[in-house]
């Protein structure tokens, strides 16, 4: 056997059923007798147009930006206006990751698989911006903190959602996850 799938053998014929890589694979038989020999060729073609699969995170909950310090604000009987509403994962951080131990596939992954993301913000905007649909590699691997914005009424949810690509270019079905960031109590004067 020659191209994607190598190997050679004499005797018993191939093992059935036998794996066969993706791509193009020539079998040459010869058969032999008293009277002499004979070859043939065989060519099998595996194409792999199956998508991977993965397993995306739980759904996330995180509290807006923890305030070490404040300072009571008379005019909104509230600690002083610049109170940060938002939670922010550092660039390098890894709670938006995807497991790669989750990724499958119909062919054996002998490759990195491309992982894919796009975050989606309560007010309509996106990470990437458009036109682009989505980054690439890992969110830890983005050069830049990501803030999701909260509120001091309520709960935001956010949704992150991921894809995967194997080693032959099929593209796994989108999986969404909301990130919730739930504000902080309210610091009112008594």
């Amino acid at each position: 056997m020659t191209g994607a799938t190598t190997g050679s053998g004499s005797g018993a014929i191939i093992p059935n059923p036998h794996i066969f890589n993706v791509g193009v694979t020539t079998i040459t038989w010869t058969a032999t007798n008293s009277g002499g020999f004979d070859t043939c060729t065989q060519t099998i073609t595996i194409v792999d147009n199956q998508p991977p699969a993965f397993t995306a995170p739980s759904p996330l909950i995180f509290c807006v930006k923890d305030i070490y310090t404040a300072g009571y604000w008379d005019p909104t009987m509230d600690i002083t206006p610049d109170r940060p509403e938002y939670y922010l994962f550092k660039a390098g951080d890894t709670d938006l990751d995807l497991n790669p131990a989750t990724f499958t596939d119909n062919c054996p992954l002998n490759c990195v698989a491309e992982i894919r993301w796009r975050i989606s913000f309560f007010d309509g905007t996106f990470l990437p911006l458009l036109p682009s649909l989505y980054n690439t590699g890992q969110p830890s691997d983005y050069l830049s903190d990501i803030q999701l914005p909260g509120s001091i009424t309520g709960d935001v949810v956010h949704t992150i959602t991921y894809q995967i690509v194997d080693c032959n270019g099929n593209v796994s079905l989108p999986t969404t996850i909301n990130i919730t960031i739930k504000p902080r109590p309210n610091v009112i004067k008594q």
